[in-house]
């Protein structure tokens, strides 16, 4: 099974709605658009931790924006939304990898060279938590940490 199948089984599993079309548009019908496996994984993070009457909106609410700081539309502050950021590549990352996909360090260093998600702080915190959840087994929570504190340095 190829990555973007096993992504959409999760997709799936969650009730999450997508369809290949322009990453970063959405429709209310089709849900959100991705163009990558990258993609439908990050947006099925964004999904899974946006609250339920978020998550059938441009960007989950957090602005017209891709990155936080996020301005106009936000629907939330910049903390929070920074927060889901973080959580959304670290699902993501843990995805990537869990589907197969051969290039998942390098999303880990994209999140890291924006400044976006990764960061030491929290990551402990968030690896209990997404494991807890059980989005992620507790053997990726250990390859995905040992990844981040190798693309810090």
């Amino acid at each position: 099974m190829k990555t973007m199948d096993k992504l959409a089984a999760v997709a799936a599993k969650h009730g999450m709605p997508w369809r290949l079309g322009k990453f970063g548009t959405f429709d209310p019908v089709h849900g959100h658009h991705v163009k990558t496996c990258a993609d439908l994984a990050h947006e099925i993070g964004h999904w899974l931790v946006a609250p339920p009457s978020r998550r059938m909106m441009l960007n989950f609410g957090l602005g017209r924006q891709a990155s936080p700081g996020l301005g106009a539309g936000s629907l939330v502050n910049d903390q929070r939304a920074l927060r889901e950021e973080r959580w959304a590549a670290l699902i993501e990352c843990a995805l990537l990898y869990e589907c197969g996909y051969p290039r998942w360090r390098l999303n880990i260093r994209e999140h890291a060279a924006f400044n976006v998600a990764l960061d030491m702080t929290n990551i402990r915190q968030a690896m209990r938590a997404v494991v807890r959840r059980g989005l992620v087994s507790p053997s990726t929570a250990k390859v995905l940490l040992v990844a981040t504190v190798d693309s810090d340095g």
